[in-house]
């Protein structure tokens, strides 16, 4: 049977929570699924509206949302999880919902990590500028190892930039 995007959730955002921690040390950490309701709402839900500006417009549906806190600093982190080789469509969908709401970490990641052509533009064609959404914010890739529920480190695209 294969694997169902949901089904990753729960692990990929305890991994998440984890790593934000190690990133933010001093911040608020909170993780959510929101892959079901638009992120205007959710920080609406939460009283965070106020927190990111232009928030009210954030009709995305990110599949897990970081949030972070720090006296009255406040930011977003996401997460978005695909079953098969990610592909340039989908890196066109986080690349969208990161211009959006600028998050401080924009991540996609897949068991099966990346489609070839999608490797051939960021490697061997040297496109890491589309990863870009913001002034020095680059989404990062990534495979997820299901056995050991977490990222393989040696995965990451760029290398080195998930901390």
């Amino acid at each position: 049977m294969a694997l169902k995007e949901r089904e990753l959730y729960s692990d990929v955002g305890h991994w998440f929570e984890m790593r934000l921690r190690s990133l933010y040390s001093n911040w608020e950490i909170q993780v959510h699924d929101t892959s079901r309701v638009k992120l205007s709402s959710f920080l609406d839900r939460l009283g965070l509206s106020k927190a990111f500006a232009g928030s009210d417009a954030f009709e995305i549906e990110v599949d897990i949302t970081g949030i972070l806190l720090k006296g009255s600093k406040a930011d977003l982190a996401f997460v978005e999880c695909k079953t098969g080789p990610i592909t340039l469509k989908d890196l066109g969908q986080i690349l969208g919902y990161s211009r959006v709401a600028s998050p401080a970490l924009s991540v996609i990641l897949s068991p099966n990590g990346m489609s070839a052509s999608l490797g051939l533009l960021l490697s061997t064609y040297n496109r890491v500028d589309l990863l870009e959404y913001g002034n020095r914010k680059r989404m990062k890739i990534a495979v997820w190892d299901t056995s050991r529920k977490q990222v393989d480190p040696a995965s990451v695209l760029p290398p080195g930039e998930l901390g």
